[in-house]
């Protein structure tokens, strides 16, 4: 493969129809279950669903391929889709900030792997190629990496040109990558032991709900009845020992969930490694399912380091990079700029980002937010305090548990604060789950004061910042 082979019209690999069938087993296990178990005699409305379903399955995944084709011209990617409704999307190669390059379970089998093309302002990728060749994914990163480089900026002829001249020598040149972050397989088992998430509770709630919604009455009538069945004997024990049973429960689950935690952390992070070139950080990390991404630093617009309350006392802390356009909500996303570390090398990495003159020195908000914090905890408190009564009717145990609101409103005012460093506002806030905020002023789109009833009351208010 050359690099002049995508100045012309390309399709996706043909292993892409294995992976798109594969992607559609849900669809194909519907038409299995309304075309052969549903089925029965002279009634042909499953026979007919099954039908419909397979109609538009199948030949949408071939057509789909055949009409499917990029290509990069002058100065752009052009994506040709769709079969009724054709569809071509041009994206300025100078338009492209991230080019993120993920690769699951089955794509690493099929030797493919999917690009998404992220833009200046946009939330979601304005190009998605699945599933292409991996060697033509890193040939194509490696297209729209030297076109932003400030040699082709120089350069004075059209793309294909420089391509023919200079991309293919410089592409197998070694990487001169600046490595900032390496995490070892314990580095990152250290970081799954400290996640502590419910996985085993939400699978629970997941696998019953899945449960009645494809089992229906069987099993519905399976679950009455071992709750039945659990009732009764739950009637013949007295409160210790469903106690003991409760507490035994709570804790074989929370090993269990534990400990699938860790793997599942492996799993996401395994190799992570993060390196600068120019202007730019590139991210590597995944076992099963493979990602590579970029962080444009022109467009970073927020730094947030976080912790939980564990994981800092033993001096680890996470970063986080918002940048202008992405989705910050997703932590799995290119945005992590370092899972798991030592807080040194955490801050450190953060200054060498963005430049501070000085340690953090916390301002702390009005005192008066432990009496609202207080007066809101209460008012969710109370309604739960009176059902548990009833059941119970221990009352004197639910008033101990107030000072321990009071006590939890007065560490969230404490674990609050401000600074202002060299034109960067810097915020602290949580007590369970510890985040510090870095914005830079000039990144600063809004700012708005909120007062509602109860804080004009006490004479305080809510500041809002927003960015890009």
């Amino acid at each position: 493969m050359t690099f002049e082979d995508y100045f012309q019209p390309k399709r996706l690999a043909p292993l892409s129809l294995i992976h798109q069938f594969a992607s559609r087993l849900p669809s194909l296990g519907l038409m299995i279950y309304f075309g052969f178990i549903k089925h029965s005699g002279e009634d042909l409305v499953y026979s007919i669903i099954a039908l419909i379903i397979g109609v538009l399955t199948v030949p949408g995944v071939l057509l789909n391929y055949y009409y499917f084709t990029y290509w990069i011209n002058d100065d752009e990617l052009v994506i040709h889709s769709g079969v009724l409704s054709r569809k071509q999307r041009n994206i300025p190669l100078k338009r492209i900030q991230n080019v993120n390059i993920h690769e699951n379970f089955l794509h690493r089998l099929l030797g493919l792997a999917k690009i998404q093309f992220e833009t200046a302002g946009d939330v979601t990728a304005e190009g998605v190629l699945d599933s292409v060749k991996r060697k033509d994914a890193e040939e194509i990163k490696s297209i729209i990496k030297n076109y932003s480089s400030e040699a082709f900026e120089e350069y004075e002829f059209s793309t294909e040109k420089y391509l023919k001249e200079h991309l293919e020598s410089s592409y197998t040149k070694k990487s001169k990558d600046d490595i900032l972050i390496e995490m070892s397989v314990g580095d990152v088992a250290k970081y799954g032991m400290m996640r502590f998430r419910p996985l085993v509770f939400a699978i629970m709630a997941w696998f019953l709900g899945f449960g009645q919604q494809f089992f229906f009455r069987d099993f519905s009538n399976e679950l009455e009845t071992f709750i039945i069945d659990a009732e009764s004997y739950f009637e013949s024990l007295n409160y210790f020992y469903i106690g003991i049973g409760i507490l035994v429960f709570l804790l074989l689950s929370s090993l269990i969930s534990w400990l699938i935690d860790i793997a599942l952390t492996i799993n996401q992070y395994y190799g992570f490694t993060l390196s600068r070139e120019g202007n730019k950080l590139y991210t590597k990390y995944g076992f099963l399912n493979k990602r590579s991404g970029t962080i444009p630093l022109k467009k970073l617009q927020m730094v947030v380091l976080f912790s939980n309350f564990i994981r800092e006392k033993l001096g680890f802390w996470s970063l986080q990079l918002e940048t202008a356009g992405a989705s910050f909500k997703d932590a799995k996303g290119p945005e992590v700029a370092i899972p798991f570390a030592e807080k040194k090398r955490v801050f450190d990495l953060v200054n060498r980002l963005i430049k501070l003159k000085r340690d953090f020195d916390f301002k702390p908000v009005s005192r008066k937010t432990i009496r609202r914090s207080f007066i809101r905890s209460l008012i969710f408190y109370v309604p739960f305090s009176v059902g548990i009564y009833y059941l119970s009717d221990h009352f004197v145990t639910q008033i101990l548990f107030i000072p321990v609101l009071y006590w939890f409103s007065y560490l969230r005012w404490k674990n609050r604060g401000y600074d202002l460093i060299d034109n960067k506002v810097i915020m602290k806030q949580g007590v369970i789950q510890k985040k510090i905020k870095l914005i830079p002023l000039e990144k600063i789109q809004t700012v708005s004061i909120v007062e509602n009833f109860f804080q004009r009351r006490l004479g305080i208010c809510t500041l809002n910042i927003d960015t890009a």
